[in-house]
């Protein structure tokens, strides 16, 4: 009886460490520095200076460049016209919050959708359209880029010049 208690007590406390262990690795959330932010913020619905329309196809972005003023509040509108997830990220560097090794970083290798959440990225669905509004803060350039794995390598990516 006392072996069978033993190996009871064993399998439990594997167990216990096993699921507490996975549990905080896939409830990691990556470090966002302030520099890794694009320079700027989330903008109101209300108050929208000008929309601009980009258009995804074949894993690319239409246009790949794009001018605004400095305080300028836009939206973006966003057309999936592939048949594969994307997303539309804005950084002023790469965002580890939102790259695809932060994002797989405890998945090893599962085929998953990459959903950004900070409110500088939407998540777009193979057709879909969606938007994003954001408030230029200062001149410079921005990036935006596609966190699918390797999309961003096959061209997913363009600059906003930011202008006084």
């Amino acid at each position: 009886m006392a072996a069978k208690t033993a190996i009871t007590i064993k399998t439990f406390t594997l167990l216990f460490v096993f699921t507490t262990v996975l549990s905080g690795a896939l409830g990691r959330t990556p470090m966002v520095h302030a520099a890794d932010i694009p320079p700027g913020r989330p903008g109101a619905p209300t108050h929208v200076d000008r929309t601009i329309t980009l258009a995804i196809k074949d894993k690319g972005f239409g246009p790949k460049t794009i001018k605004v003023r400095a305080h300028e509040t836009v939206r973006f509108v966003v057309k999936n016209h592939d048949n594969i997830h994307h997303a539309f990220v804005l950084g002023a560097k790469k965002n580890p919050a939102t790259t695809p090794s932060a994002m797989l970083a405890t998945l090893d290798g599962e085929d998953v959708e990459l959903t950004p959440t900070a409110p500088w990225s939407v998540d777009i669905p193979a057709g879909a359209s969606r938007g994003l509004i954001w408030t230029f803060a200062s001149a410079g350039a921005v990036t935006f880029y596609c966190t699918q794995p390797g999309h961003e390598a096959e061209g997913m990516h363009g600059t906003i010049s930011v202008i006084k």
